[in-house]
């Protein structure tokens, strides 16, 4: 992955220097001399303004006393433009500490003020404070939109794969269904392994569906009782509860504002885990939390402990990428998706997720943390 460092310098960011006397554009644009930087000097609040229709600016140091448009009938309109309402403006004065006239450009939008005469240091640090934050932006930008792009690209793929994957089961079951027990041995394994095969791949592709769509086809939070989530979730998976022999107990539960149907899933996904990776015993499950504060922020800690076959903890992380398996199939069936799909969604709701255990054999604890979304409407009540 990329430093910040090697990030910023793989293009150079724009400033607009705006100030009537050619002095002291030559006298900034001097002292701001940076690779990094791509600077434009204009002499009037016109000029300014053409500029800006054509580029995009880190920030604008923009003089107030100009003839024509002044500095702040600049700044008034530069803020009536969409692309440009957030650009970050610095305004250049020799008026001295005028309260009114202070108050009067921070009204307009200004982010701050520095005076003549130019203390250079000064205006150095200024400046370069905006254009670290211009190109974080412009960075987070990309990494959305490219997020976007591969999200996208995993739904067309996979719902493209589904067809001639149906075709080639709705053949393969065929072919068992007429020829099974007519052909050799080995063909009764053929077809078989094709069918298998097929239907494994389908459900890969179920889950990367199911993955490429939480963030981009994910419900509003709403505000959601727990109890009643967990009791609609194990009524779901009831008849798998049943056929296991597992016992699941639950602990009293919080109001949160989440996507219930997602939520619905981690925990249909934490539990169906806990039950196929049981030790030697009939699975039993608690599902417990409580109210925890992480690094300054409320929230509620839920915790899915069970019995099982447990985890070494130098395997933690990797339980939670996609199509990771620590088992084989033939040991515990499934595609590795389950607690990839989970961590999505809790990260989703601004959580995390992680495992504890105190070792194979001695079960486990799979713990996620949710923040409260909304402390205005009593969020994080029991």
């Amino acid at each position: 992955m990329a430093t910040n460092t090697q990030i910023t310098e793989n293009y150079a960011v724009k400033i607009l220097i705006v100030d009537d006397k050619q002095a002291n554009l030559l006298a900034m644009g001097e002292l701001l001399k940076n690779p990094g930087y791509e600077i434009t000097k204009v002499d009037s609040g016109e000029s300014a303004l053409r500029c800006i229709l054509k580029n995009e600016f880190a920030v604008i140091l923009l003089d107030v006393q100009m003839p024509g448009l002044d500095g702040f009938e600049t700044a008034a309109l530069i803020r009536q433009r969409e692309k440009s309402r957030n650009t970050p403006i610095i305004f250049i004065t020799a008026a001295g500490k005028n309260h009114e006239l202070m108050e009067k450009g921070y009204a307009l939008g200004a982010v701050d003020y520095i005076f003549k005469p130019i203390e250079p240091s000064f205006l150095k640090t200024k400046v370069s404070v905006f254009v670290e934050l211009h190109r974080r932006a412009v960075e987070a930008k990309k990494l959305t939109q490219s997020n976007q792009e591969l999200e996208q690209f995993a739904y067309i793929a996979s719902h493209d794969l589904q067809e001639p994957l149906r075709k080639i089961r709705s053949f393969s079951e065929l072919l068992a269904k007429r020829y099974k027990g007519q052909l050799d041995s080995d063909a009764d394994d053929f077809i078989y392994y094709i069918t298998d095969g097929v239907t494994r791949m389908q459900r890969l592709i179920e889950g990367l569906l199911t993955f490429s769509r939480v963030t981009t086809q994910g419900n509003p939070l709403i505000e959601t009782n727990f109890n009643h989530l967990i009791k609609e979730t194990l009524a779901m998976i009831d008849i798998k509860i049943k056929e296991t022999g597992s016992k699941i107990t639950v602990g009293p539960l919080p109001v949160l504002k989440v996507d219930p149907g997602q939520m619905m899933q981690v925990f249909q996904n934490l539990i169906l885990n806990a039950i196929k990776f049981k030790g030697q015993d009939d699975p039993v499950i608690h599902i417990k939390a409580e109210k925890k504060s992480v690094q300054g922020q409320d929230g509620w800690q839920f915790a899915v402990i069970d019995n099982g076959i447990g985890i070494n903890l130098s395997q933690k992380d990797r339980i939670f990428k996609i199509f990771q398996r620590l088992h084989l199939r033939n040991e515990y069936p499934g595609e590795g998706m389950g607690l990839a799909i989970s961590k999505k969604i809790i990260e989703r709701h601004q959580g995390r997720i992680w495992i504890d255990s105190p070792g194979e054999g001695k079960g486990s604890t799979l713990l996620f943390f949710l923040p409260c979304q909304d402390a205005s409407q009593e969020q994080c009540q029991e």
